[in-house]
């Protein structure tokens, strides 16, 4: 190689396509950039950066003081309305063909868009939403603690209803299919992606970056312990999405059996424990291969102390 010719970076094939990201900030003003910085160091430079501070007590548009990029505005919201209404109003703001949404404490490899525009076309236009396998680094420890194995494509719909598969922070999705299944469901407190990735896998199949492009961070920074009271709004949260979206999991007696469980867990662990012991009755009957209905049927007669809910439909 001629040292006297410098290496040319390679030419965007996707630069007419715009992708507007959308990060919702609530506070963690110390994180905001780290997650920003990844996004504006993106290959693919066609993008549009929504910040919306969905009521912070924190000076979040100081934080971002120290970037001077055309791409990039902020949007305050002065009432915390949750992360679904921020990122519906970001939706809303949004003006490119395809939208991916970044947490705040989050980040994105440099590869992240320019790999899922690829593969989305790659794929073909029956493909309208694309994701990346996750890596989860632990920022108090300094080191990488695991890699998302899930990277399935196609319809995968039935796969969606046992949990959460990907990370929202991983997503690629066009616009106009957002539209058609009219963003976030709002009411949602816990579970709002899951819902979501159940409505988006309804209408379109799924493309697959099969590399560890979306870096999720575990940390302490305004995170808020395991409470009584989440866990009610959890039961809330989770009766909504099985309203919603029964008539794909009673298709699926397996992923029936599992919802149920998951709600008679939070159930229990608010203090609710006759609904739970119906929960998990109910459980059992739709699956009677359900080990953990039977399992927590025997907690429940043990004692079942509440605000102790460990379910998580993490990836």
């Amino acid at each position: 190689m001629d040292a006297g010719h410098p290496v040319q970076p390679e030419p965007d094939r996707y630069a007419g396509t715009m992708v507007s990201v959308i990060i919702p900030a609530f506070n963690r003003v110390e994180l905001l950039g780290r997650a920003v910085r990844s996004v504006l160091r993106q290959t693919h430079s066609n993008l549009e950066l929504i910040i919306v501070d969905d009521g912070s007590r924190e000076d979040v548009r100081g934080a971002l003081s120290e970037f001077r990029d055309a791409k990039l505005s902020y949007h305050r919201r002065e009432s915390n309305l949750g992360i679904s209404a921020a990122r519906n109003y970001g939706i809303h703001l949004s003006k490119g063909e395809y939208i991916a949404f970044l947490d705040s404490d989050d980040e994105w490899t440099d590869r992240k868009l320019t790999s899922q525009l690829a593969r989305l076309r790659g794929r073909g236009a029956e493909y309208r939403v694309c994701y990346t396998r996750s890596e989860r680094f632990d920022d108090t420890l300094g080191r990488k603690e695991a890699i998302s194995e899930y990277h399935r494509e196609g319809h995968i719909l039935n796969d969606l209803l046992h949990k959460t598969r990907m990370a929202t922070s991983s997503l690629l999705v066009e616009k106009k299919l957002l539209e058609e299944v009219r963003g976030f469901d709002e009411e949602i407190r816990w579970g709002e992606d899951w819902d979501l990735y159940i409505r988006l896998a309804d209408r379109s199949p799924f493309a697959c970056v099969d590399e560890p492009l979306t870096i999720y961070h575990l940390h302490d920074h305004g995170r808020a312990s395991d409470n009584i009271e989440r866990d009610c709004r959890t039961v809330e949260s989770l009766n909504i999405i099985r309203e919603k979206n029964q008539r794909f999991f009673r298709r699926n007696r397996r992923a029936w059996g599992e919802l149920l469980v998951t709600i008679g867990y939070f159930q229990a662990s608010c203090g609710e424990f006759e609904a739970a012991r119906r929960s998990f009755i109910r459980s059992a009957l739709h699956n009677p291969l359900q080990k953990a209905a039977y399992l927590s049927l025997m907690r429940l007669a043990r004692g079942w102390e509440p605000g102790l809910a460990t379910v998580s439909q993490s990836t």
